[in-house]
């Protein structure tokens, strides 16, 4: 059974298992049509002649921003046991009253098993718990399975 739990530190290990990357058959252009009283943009699926791997590095400067931002109390881990196995590192911005999340991963042996939902209805709770009116996620157009999660 997955228990969803508050991360209490830290630990670029875990990361760096769990959001190795992802593979993509196809990938999304964006295309945007305005006129006076409307904007629309649209995401259009286009197959790739062959899969995109991506696997994720971690820069120094990056992973060393992240111990405050697990401090902060917004991250959260999915745990299988006691490994770790989903991972979600959020901050708080007051500013716009939001709620960003830079990395969201599901290990690779737990994907398609509602582990990242449970995940994510986890920070949806937290969020609206603290009155935080959004949450902010942001990935490439390339990475098909998380636009479609």
């Amino acid at each position: 059974m997955i228990e969803i739990r508050p991360l209490t530190h830290f630990d670029a290990g875990d990361l760096r298992r769990i959001g190795s990357g992802y593979t993509a058959a196809a990938c999304y252009t964006v295309s945007k049509s305005e006129t006076p009283a409307r904007i629309v943009f649209a995401l259009e699926l286009v197959p790739l002649d062959q899969p995109r791997v991506r696997r994720f590095t971690y820069e120094p400067d990056q992973l060393e921003r992240y111990p405050p931002v697990v401090a902060g109390g917004f991250s959260l881990g999915a745990f299988d046991g006691a490994t770790m196995v989903g991972i979600a590192i959020a901050e708080r911005h007051d500013w716009n009253n939001t709620l960003w999340v830079w990395e969201f991963h599901v290990a690779e042996t737990h994907r398609g098993q509602g582990v990242g939902s449970a995940l994510m209805q986890a920070l949806v709770e937290r969020a609206q718990q603290a009155g935080i009116r959004a949450l902010i996620c942001e990935t490439q157009t390339a990475n098909e399975p998380a636009i479609r999660f």
